[in-house]
């Protein structure tokens, strides 16, 4: 994402979802044409709407949250994994 920029290496991740449960995976890759194994974690966010009430899990199911990302990447993608329910409203990023 910011490789192009030279000298920036933040990225923000910006989260909205409702009532998930499953985890969403912020991947980033250091190469211009990427094959699958090219890709690698860089954030992951777990969500369970089923979890114990006060937990990360329970608290992320319903997030509006942001972070932050230190590198310089080529590219970067959102996946979804283990998604059983509720409603990713949106996963923006910007550098």
């Amino acid at each position: 994402a910011s490789y192009y920029l030279a000298n920036q290496s933040l990225q923000t991740i910006n989260v909205s979802c409702g009532n998930v449960t499953g985890n969403i995976t912020i991947e980033a890759t250091l190469v211009s044409n990427p094959q699958p194994n090219d890709w690698f974690k860089t954030y992951t966010l777990e969500c369970n709407a089923n979890a114990q009430a006060n937990t990360d899990p329970a608290n992320n199911a319903n997030a509006q949250l942001f972070t932050n990302i230190q590198g310089s990447y080529v590219w970067m993608r959102a996946v979804v994994y283990d998604f059983s329910s509720g409603v990713i409203d949106y996963v923006k990023l910007s550098y």
